[in-house]
């Protein structure tokens, strides 16, 4: 059997979570928002149980950012989108909230419980797919500081 990444950095098993319809992995994962025009809003860490907002300096007009407070999925990760979902809807503060060219969504995955082969079968399929999401994300994408695409960095 193969040896899982998080066994070479001294990590306890991972968290799963019971897996739903919309996500029918039970894996955790991270995400992050960020909206503009949120400036009659005061940034807070007690947004929700489930997500803390945060200033971002990287967008414009009150730019906040809306980030999980722990990775999470399944059932879980569905009911905390849907929190995030009716605050912003229900709340008058983020009426004027719009998600631009200069914002963007961040899902993070953990690969801890990947073997080095499983990672390395990953990282090539995301190198074969990225051209395809680079020009589905539109042609300004490319000339982005925030999000330089794999095959051009030098790592």
């Amino acid at each position: 059997m193969a040896t899982k990444i998080n066994h070479y950095l001294g990590k306890d098993e991972l968290s799963t979570f019971e897996p739903c319809e919309t996500f029918i992995s039970g894996d955790a994962v991270g995400i992050e928002l960020e909206l503009e025009r949120c400036s009659s809003v005061s940034p807070s860490n007690t947004f929700s149980r489930s997500w803390s907002m945060t200033e971002d300096g990287s967008l414009r007009d009150g730019g906040r950012e809306f980030v999980l407070r722990r990775p999470m999925g399944g059932k879980r990760l569905e009911a905390a989108i849907k929190t995030l979902k009716d605050e912003l809807s229900l709340n008058t503060s983020f009426r004027r909230a719009v998600a631009n060219e200069r914002c963007s969504l961040h899902v993070h995955l953990n690969v801890l419980d990947l073997t080095f082969e499983e990672l390395k079968r990953f990282i090539l399929t995301y190198l074969l797919l990225e051209g395809i999401l680079f020009s589905y994300a539109g042609e300004s994408r490319y000339e982005s500081n925030f999000c330089t695409p794999l095959r051009e960095c030098s790592i």
